[in-house]
C-alpha cells in the first residue's frame, strides 16, 4: 500500500492489476480490500462484490415492483428502469456533479406528485445539445450534462410517483454506485424483473473466472505475449497499440454482456499498460485522449429486449469507469461526453439472423459467449 495523504493505492500480487487509487476521504467505501487483514480468506473479497451487486439488484427491484403495480409496465418500465440506473451511476462516478440527481429528486414535492414530471424534464434534457436547450431552463437542469446516445432518445409515457415510490427512488440514491461492477450487476438486474429469477439472483451469471477460462485461450493469453515482445521497441509498441483497436468481437447470445464487458475491460487494461510504457519513453501527448481500444470494436445479439438494454448501459458504465482510471493516472480529463459510440447490440433471434448483418465475416476476429441452455426452445 502507498499513501500520499491524499490518496491511496494498493497492490495485491495476486492480481495482475492494481486496485484503482481513491482518496483518503473515500477510505470507508473501499474497506473490502482490505479484508485479509481483518483476517478473512481470501475469497472474501469477491463474496463481499457479489453481495454489495445483489443488494443494488434489490433496491432496483423494489423500484421496478412499485412502478408495475402502479400501471407502468412492458417495455416502457423496462426503458425507463435503465435511464434511472444510468442517472444513479451517473451520480456517483462524475458523468454528472457529485449528489446533483440526488438533489434534483429530493427537490421533488414529498408526496411525489411532480417527480414524474420532473425526471420526463431531465432524460429530454440529457438527449438536448447545450446550443438546442432553451434559455429559460432552469438552473437545476443546466447543471445537468449533454449525454447524447439513443439511451434518452425515446418518448416515454410519463409515470406518476406516490411517496412510497419517492421514497424508493431516495433509498437507491443513497446507494453508494460507485461500488458495483457492471459485469455482475446487469446479469442481476435483468433477475430482479422476474419474480422466479429472482428468488434465485446471480444464479445464471457467469463469473469473471469461467469468461477467462474462454478467453484466454481464445485470444487474450497470445495478446500478453505479443505486448511482452513489443516492449522491446517504440515502433512495436505503437504496431499493438494499433492492433488492439483494430480487433472486433461478437458474442451471439450476449444476454447482459457479460463476455462484452470482461473482453473490453482486459484489452483496456492491456492498453493501459502500452500507454504507461509510452508515456515514459514521451511517446505520448497527454493533452488528447490517448486511448484507441474503444466500445463500437464489440458486437452483441440478444433475443430479449430487456438485457440487450441492459447490456448496451453496461458497456458504456464500463466505458467511464475505464476512462476514469487513464485520467486519474496520467492526471488528464479524457471521460468521453456526449457520447459518441457505443457497442452494437441487437435485439434479435441469433438462430435466425444472418450474422453479417451485425457485422461483416471479413471484419470479425473472434465469436465468443455462453448460450443459455434453453436457446434452441426458441429457435
Amino acid at each position: 500500500m502507498v499513501c500520499d495523504f491524499y490518496k491511496v493505492q494498493v497492490f495485491n500480487y495476486d492480481k495482475k492489476h492494481p486496485y484503482k487509487p481513491f482518496k483518503i476521504t473515500e477510505l470507508r467505501r473501499h474497506l473490502r480490500i482490505f479484508s485479509r487483514l481483518a483476517g478473512f480468506d481470501a475469497d472474501s473479497e469477491a463474496r463481499t462484490e457479489i453481495e454489495l451487486n445483489t443488494d443494488a439488484s434489490y433496491k432496483m427491484a423494489k423500484l421496478h415492483d412499485a412502478l408495475k403495480e402502479n400501471g407502468y409496465s412492458g417495455h416502457e418500465l423496462e426503458v425507463y428502469l435503465v435511464r434511472l440506473l444510468f442517472s444513479l451511476f451517473a451520480d456517483d462516478t462524475g458523468v454528472f456533479e457529485k449528489s446533483t440527481f440526488y438533489n434534483y429528486i429530493k427537490a421533488s414535492s414529498s408526496d411525489g406528485n411532480d417527480l414524474g414530471g420532473r425526471l420526463s424534464m431531465l432524460f429530454h434534457t440529457l438527449n438536448t445539445p447545450p446550443e438546442k436547450r432553451m434559455t429559460t431552463l432552469p438552473e437545476e437542469l443546466r447543471r445537468f450534462r449533454y449525454i447524447n446516445g439513443s439511451l434518452f432518445a425515446e418518448r416515454l409515457s410519463m409515470p406518476f410517483f406516490s411517496s412510497k415510490m419517492r421514497s424508493i427512488l431516495l433509498e437507491c440514491c443513497d446507494f453508494d454506485w460507485t461500488q458495483i461492477s457492471p459485469a455482475i450487476f446487469g446479469a442481476m438486474f435483468q433477475g430482479v424483473m422476474n419474480p422466479q429469477e429472482r428468488r434465485e439472483l446471480g444464479a445464471h451469471y457467469t463469473s469473471e473466472e469461467n469468461i477467462l477460462k474462454v478467453i484466454r485461450p481464445l485470444f487474450l493469453d497470445e495478446l500478453q505475449e505479443e505486448f511482452e515482445r513489443s516492449k522491446s521497441t517504440i515502433t512495436e509498441l505503437q504496431a499493438f497499440h494499433r492492433k488492439l483497436a483494430s480487433l472486433t468481437f461478437l458474442d451471439p447470445a450476449c444476454g447482459c454482456g457479460n463476455f462484452l464487458i470482461v473482453t473490453y475491460q482486459k484489452l483496456r487494461q492491456l492498453e493501459f499498460e502500452v500507454l504507461k510504457l509510452l508515456s515514459e519513453s514521451g511517446q505520448m501527448v497527454l493533452f488528447d485522449d490517448p486511448t484507441k481500444v474503444t466500445v463500437d470494436q464489440f458486437y452483441g445479439i440478444e433475443f430479449e429486449e430487456f438485457p440487450c438494454e441492459i447490456a448496451k448501459v453496461s458497456m458504456l458504465l464500463t466505458k467511464h469507469l475505464m476512462d476514469q482510471e487513464i485520467s486519474h493516472y496520467f492526471g488528464g480529463n479524457f471521460i468521453d461526453y456526449p457520447i459518441r459510440d457505443n457497442a452494437s447490440i441487437i435485439n434479435a433471434n441469433a438462430l435466425r439472423l444472418d450474422w453479417n448483418e451485425v457485422i461483416p465475416a471479413y471484419r470479425l476476429n473472434y465469436i465468443m459467449g455462453n448460450p443459455a441452455g434453453n436457446y434452441g426452445l426458441i429457435a
